[in-house]
């Protein structure tokens, strides 16, 4: 896969701008209608279930500093026996970029640095 990468509002992935929140795997990216941590509940990581086998690590890029996730959502993930990663946005995608590269299973949910405003 070609490497992610990141701007103030979102990502560009294989020469694709996107705004707002990505997942990406290790050979293939969704556009992901989060912006804020907020807003990231389990239905919307649900996508993740479904891969056969679960990967070895879920790397998620939180914005510009790190925070933590809610609690309900941790416990969540706990129940799927899935590790977590919480980064700053651009540690988690070096980190994603690295890990699959590497051939890991490795799955990054990357809410962009500063989400656009929503519009009146």
């Amino acid at each position: 896969m070609v490497p992610v990468r990141y701007s103030q509002h979102g990502f560009a992935i294989q020469g694709i701008h996107i705004t707002g929140g990505v997942m990406a795997f290790q050979d293939l990216w969704l556009q992901w209608r989060v912006d804020k941590l907020e807003d990231v509940t389990p239905k919307e990581l649900a996508l993740i279930q479904l891969m056969k086998p679960l990967p070895e690590l879920v790397v998620f890029g939180v914005g510009p500093q790190l925070t933590r996730l809610p609690e309900t959502l941790t416990e969540w993930l706990k129940q799927q026996g899935l590790d977590v990663e919480v980064l700053p946005t651009p540690s988690a995608v070096a980190t994603f970029n690295i890990l699959n590269r590497e051939g890991r299973s490795v799955v990054a949910a990357l809410l962009p640095i500063e989400p656009l405003a929503d519009e009146a």
